[in-house]
């Protein structure tokens, strides 16, 4: 079931303020997650999702909530009320009660909190569930069981992306200078090393070191890509690197191309729509095969697919006991071969 957007309402009744206000270092450096916290005006304090109670707090003062999407969300009732010992609430639930957004979870004696000289702002903290998202949060008075805060809807450049991805590519681009180096480097030896067949070795060996990693830019390209996106570095370089060679291996195959025909000038085959396409320019030898022409873009496409791939099911377990073994991890490159297909 496709995860809903998040959604979190308000606990109580009265004033928000943003958490970075809260007279308390653990909310207001946000130790504990994003949220926000209220003033509250009056003493009830509802659900805030449609859920779960979590954890009711010994002495009553703070409430747990599991959302249905997962999200797990701290109400914390005051501050310093945890020296109350439970005395002045008043609690209607217990852990592990379901509950909807809006429905009443305890009551708060504010006057004892006033008379206690204690400060009745309630944190909202969304403890799980917000860490890849950003939130959007309600201002100024809000009322119990209204929208408190929401995740927002990504929308434009995300800049985020941008960085990582412009990260990614300089550990590629750092390569190309020293590939470049020694490729001038090999010519410099051959041009020096006259009638000596182990300088113009020599030589030969350093240019073609250089040449390896510029003619192979595109495999670097998938692993780097691979191995950056993934939450495993090691799992996705590997699955994007299956993705690579799987995706030039099937370009070559659809269209019909052999290596014979790439040493062939003259050579044709065709689109997928019957017309007549040249072989040479527009296909290449990729580790041995014919492959369609795509430069370090197919390094790009497969860097994100083994990564993406490799994040979303590197811990799949829904395979029936006789598959069970390639459940898991065992299963990512099944289902890189599917899409390296498509």
């Amino acid at each position: 079931m496709k995860a809903q957007k998040l959604i979190i309402y308000a606990p109580v009744s009265g004033q928000t303020v943003a958490l970075e206000q809260v007279p308390d270092p653990i909310f207001s450096q946000k130790m504990m997650g994003e949220g926000i916290a209220i003033v509250p005006e009056n003493g009830e304090i509802v659900s805030p999702v449609d859920g779960e109670i979590t954890m009711v707090a010994p002495t009553k003062h703070a409430f747990g909530f599991k959302g249905k999407n997962g999200e797990e969300i701290l109400v914390h009732v005051g501050l310093e009320t945890v020296g109350l010992n439970g005395e002045g609430f008043d609690v209607k639930v217990k852990a592990g009660q379901k509950v909807k957004k809006g429905e009443l979870v305890a009551v708060v004696d504010l006057d004892l909190l006033k008379k206690k000289n204690i400060n009745p702002i309630t944190p909202v903290i969304v403890c799980k569930g917000a860490q890849d998202k950003t939130l959007s949060f309600a201002k100024g008075k809000v009322k119990a069981g209204k929208k408190l805060m929401a995740e927002k809807k990504k929308m434009g450049i995300n800049f985020d992306f941008l960085q990582k991805f412009g990260k990614v590519l300089m550990v590629v681009i750092a390569v190309m200078p020293a590939a470049g180096l020694m490729i001038s480097l090999g010519k410099l030896i051959g041009m020096s090393a006259g009638d000596i067949a182990m300088l113009s070795t020599i030589g030969s060996v350093v240019e073609n070191i250089g040449w390896a990693v510029i003619n192979n830019l595109n495999l670097l390209f998938a692993i780097a890509i691979g191995g950056s996106w993934a939450k495993e570095r090691a799992g996705g370089a590997f699955a994007a690197a299956i993705a690579f060679v799987l995706v030039n291996n099937i370009t070559g195959q659809i269209f019909g191309v052999t290596n014979a025909m790439l040493a062939d000038p003259a050579a044709m085959t065709h689109t997928l729509f019957g017309q007549p396409m040249p072989v040479d320019g527009y296909f290449v030898s990729v580790l041995g095969a014919p492959a369609l022409n795509m430069g370090v873009f197919v390094g790009m496409i497969a860097g994100f697919m083994g990564g993406i791939i490799y994040n979303k099911y590197y811990n799949f377990r829904k395979l029936p006991e006789a598959l069970s073994f390639f459940n898991g991890k065992r299963f990512v490159p099944l289902v890189v071969i599917a899409w390296s297909i498509v």
